[in-house]
């Protein structure tokens, strides 16, 4: 981050806004405390009585809890704070660790956070380290305020001390902190405190906090110069959200919606320009889509579009939907349909199949998959049964939903979803196949002999795709489970069974199996092992298995099979591009003369 001037004028140019945001910041309540104790008491007489009794008592501890019991109720008036101030000013630290401890128990009112910041300011300046450790009762929110009225009022008695101990606490409270003791001091570019800043490490803080002052002197008259200023500096955006939203909301009073392509080109974070454009157009998402439609479609803002379209399907889909209805025909209207329909059955799938007719027909179809799919991870069944009364609507594709759900249910619970394939489809109908080639697959994993089984008996065609015994078998190489696969392969219809032993054999030869992979050579007919070995080389080459394809094709034990899976790799180019001088040496040794 870029250093700020240090000179005097500007100091003294923000001092009323410094001393104005150091009361924000502390808090209104804490500004009630000053008051009660400099001026209340001060003018103590013009009250009654009070609490005055509170003056006359002893402090001993056995009282403490008795006298001191009214203080946190609604019955507190303005005018017992006169006799309260005194009575504190009184007691121990022992005692108001005890009356601290006690009030963040009682229940909220209007009085209580006033009485336990009097408590808090009391005990700081008795122990400040005492004051931070009797807030350890308090929910995280209350805590915060509190901590920022001890380090307030102890960076008035000892700077560095107080910062010090600021840097000490969880990073969740440390900026907030540091920014209360910051707050209080009248120069912001006094030699002592960036001297102790620097010492303890927290100069970008100080910095972070005079850029936020330099950014408030010119909010009010030039909230785009503001804005600059804020998205150029080196800070956190993640600490400055809500800055940037008081900035963005001042200057959209003045320009409107032109802001946003502003807030789009000022190179900030995706996270962060997405939420300062949702804060924009919310206000009024029917404009917001109006202006970026524009005079004509060829003005318009279609990824600004796409992005307001997925805030609204949020907050208010059936609203956008309307919206987006009334656009005029145009491509610009398809598009935000488009993302709207989709975005809709993902986030509220219940209501998308209920407006299913009103959604245009184009989308139907995929429509209906994406919130079926959406719905069926709770209870495929019962989505399935549900769909089915769809197969009337025109524009839809019951077959492609339920092949959705049927493939992410398997991924789940594969023997229940075979299960209700088996049940609920005609055998040898196209759609059971397309539907058992997403189960078998997984089921496989689970009991995969009797996956196997299903594929052969469930056999339609060889000009169906995937064949079923292919699934199971490429379902447990992806798996790594070679010898499972090696062992089915029997079991493989004899159609397809050199196919899917080319596939075991090349993920052998991946693992380095190589043994295994001229093994599998002994289940081939003779006619067809110099196809095997040719094929497994071939496909290793993808992988750059250049090594394997060598040893393998040493191992061959027929010498006739050997040289022509050589001679073949070397006539198609391989020799050039795949293997070193040597290598391509060592095939042709291999080819018969």
């Amino acid at each position: 981050m870029s250093s700020l001037p240090k000179s005097n004028e500007f100091s003294s140019r923000l001092s009323v806004r410094t001393t104005l945001l150091a009361g924000l910041l502390i808090g209104v309540a804490v500004g009630v405390v000053a008051y009660l104790i400099t001026v209340w008491t001060t003018n103590s007489s013009h009250f009654g009585e009070g609490l005055s009794s509170y003056t006359t008592e002893s402090t001993d501890s056995t009282n403490l809890t008795k006298r001191f019991d009214r203080i946190f109720s609604d019955e507190l008036s303005q005018s017992d704070f006169v006799g309260l101030t005194k009575s504190l000013s009184t007691l121990d630290q022992h005692d108001l660790m005890k009356l601290i401890k006690k009030s963040s128990t009682q229940p909220k009112n209007t009085r209580l956070y006033t009485v336990q910041e009097m408590l808090v300011e009391f005990l700081v300046h008795i122990s400040p380290e005492e004051a931070i450790a009797s807030l350890a009762d308090f929910d995280e929110y209350r805590r915060l305020v509190l901590l920022r009225v001890v380090f307030a009022y102890w960076s008035k008695t000892d700077l560095e001390q107080a910062l010090s101990a600021a840097t000490e606490l969880p990073q969740s409270e440390q900026l907030s902190v540091l920014r209360a003791i910051f707050a209080e001091q009248n120069n912001l570019y006094s030699e002592e405190l960036l001297s102790i800043s620097s010492k303890h490490s927290v100069e970008s803080e100080l910095e972070a906090w005079q850029r936020e002052l330099e950014i408030y002197a010119v909010l009010d008259q030039e909230p785009a110069k503001a804005f600059d200023l804020l998205s150029d500096d080196e800070i956190d955006d993640t600490q400055q959200l809500d800055l940037y939203r008081q900035i963005v909301d001042q200057w959209y009073q003045l320009e409107g919606l032109n802001i946003i392509s502003q807030i789009r080109n000022a190179g900030l974070s995706a996270g962060l320009r997405g939420e300062l454009f949702d804060f924009v157009t919310a206000r009024d998402r029917v404009a917001a889509l109006n202006y970026l439609f524009g005079d004509s479609e060829q003005n318009a803002q279609l990824s600004l579009a796409r992005n307001l379209i997925g805030y609204w399907v949020e907050d208010n889909a059936e609203e956008a939907f309307q919206a987006v209805q009334d656009l005029p025909n145009s491509q610009f209207r398809n598009s935000m349909m488009q993302r709207l329909v989709f975005d809709w059955a993902e986030t509220d799938p219940d209501a998308v199949l209920e407006r299913l007719m009103d959604i245009p027909r184009y989308y139907r179809s995929n429509v209906l998959s994406t919130a079926a799919a959406e719905l069926a991870q709770n209870n495929p069944k019962d989505v399935l049964d549900r769909i089915s009364s769809f197969r009337s609507f025109p524009g839809t594709n019951v077959d492609s939903a339920t092949r959705t759900i049927i493939r992410n249910w398997s991924n789940e619970e594969p023997r229940q979803s075979l299960e209700w394939v088996q049940t609920n489809t005609k055998k040898g109908s196209t759609f059971r196949n397309e539907l058992l080639s997403e189960v078998l697959g997984e089921y496989a994993l689970e009991d995969p002999k009797q996956a196997m089984s299903i594929a052969v008996q469930e056999f339609i065609s060889d000009d169906l795709y995937p064949s079923l015994d292919s699934s199971v078998i490429r379902s447990l190489l992806y798996a790594d489970r070679l010898d499972t696969a090696k062992e089915l392969l029997g079991q493989v219809r004899d159609e397809n069974r050199l196919s899917q032993t080319i596939d075991v054999g090349v993920a052998f030869a991946k693992k380095n199996r190589i043994d295994d992979v001229i093994a599998l050579s002994s289940s081939i007919s003779k006619d067809s092992k110099s196809d095997y070995f040719y094929q497994v080389a071939t496909l290793l080459t993808i992988y750059d298995r250049a090594s394997e394809i060598m040893e393998v094709i040493s191992k061959i034990p027929i010498a006739e099979v050997r040289s022509d899976v050589a001679k073949q790799l070397l006539s198609v180019g391989y020799g050039d591009s795949t293997f070193t001088t040597e290598q391509v040496e060592t095939l042709r040794s291999y080819v018969s003369e």
